[in-house]
């Protein structure tokens, strides 16, 4: 029986609890949202970019989101552009067609703090003090200069020139041979005595010069002038073979003209 009795007390200690514990609770959200919400502290604000804006601000007190507005400095009209929950404590503005940012200007941004569980009317708090964000311009990325060629370029081989033939030298022309004059005989001196008579001394014999031989041609000149030959012959030969080909194609226009002459001839009589 009394452990029954102290059961039945254990559970009316839990069903109290039960019932008062969400009572309570809704006395205090009552209690909240009753309370007027703090005013909002827009801490900073910067541009991160030139289409980007980060705003921060401190927590607020009695509120359930923050409502977030901008405008142009030389403007007066305020706009609204986003609502932040409470649990939030920042903001990035981005560039839109609705809420845009453009580049060079200056905005002003302020946020105000509101209760959505008020009865009747949205119970609003304060606006902050508004803060000044110049938007900068877009760098212009400057182009990559092409990197600049190690190695050199190999240089295109030059055509080998063919060497013009050398003219073949003409053959000198063989020194006539000089001709030594004969020495007239010395007159007999009459003797004194009879002396006998001296033999008269005998002309000397022309010295024959030999005939110098032609030089011989080189032969690198030989095989150049071959080469030469070779390449005329070639010349021709083709000159021959193309007079022909244009002749037989003559021909075969011709005939063609005269085999369509006639068709055109049988087709009209």
């Amino acid at each position: 029986m009394k452990k029954k009795h102290i059961l039945t007390k254990i559970l009316l200690c839990f069903l109290m609890a039960v019932l008062f514990i969400p009572s309570t609770s809704q006395t205090a959200n009552a209690a909240v949202n009753k309370k007027q919400p703090t005013k909002a502290t827009l801490t900073s604000a910067k541009a991160t970019s030139y289409n980007k804006v980060s705003l921060k601000w401190k927590k607020s007190k009695n509120i359930t989101s923050y409502a977030v507005y901008y405008k142009a400095s030389n403007s007066k009209k305020w706009v609204k552009i986003a609502n932040v929950s409470s649990k939030k404590t920042g903001y990035t503005h981005k560039s839109s067609k609705k809420y845009p940012l453009k580049q060079g200007k200056t905005y002003q941004y302020r946020i105000r703090g509101y209760n959505k569980k008020a009865k009747g009317n949205k119970k609003w708090g304060k606006y902050s003090s508004t803060k000044k964000v110049k938007i900068p311009k877009k760098a212009i990325a400057k182009p990559t200069e092409a990197p600049k060629p190690t190695a050199k370029p190999t240089e295109a081989p030059k055509p080998i020139v063919t060497p013009n033939p050398t003219a073949i030298p003409k053959p000198t022309a063989a020194p006539k041979p000089t001709v030594t004059p004969i020495p007239k005989p010395t007159a007999i001196p009459k003797p004194t005595a009879i002396p006998q008579p001296t033999k008269p001394a005998q002309p000397a014999k022309p010295i024959a010069t030999p005939t110098p031989k032609p030089t011989a041609i080189p032969k690198l000149l030989k095989h150049q002038s071959r080469q030469l030959l070779h390449s005329r012959q070639r010349l021709r030969s083709q000159r021959l073979h193309r007079s022909q080909r244009l002749h037989l194609d003559r021909q075969q226009l011709r005939l063609r003209q005269l085999h369509q002459n006639r068709l055109r001839f049988q087709a009209l009589h």
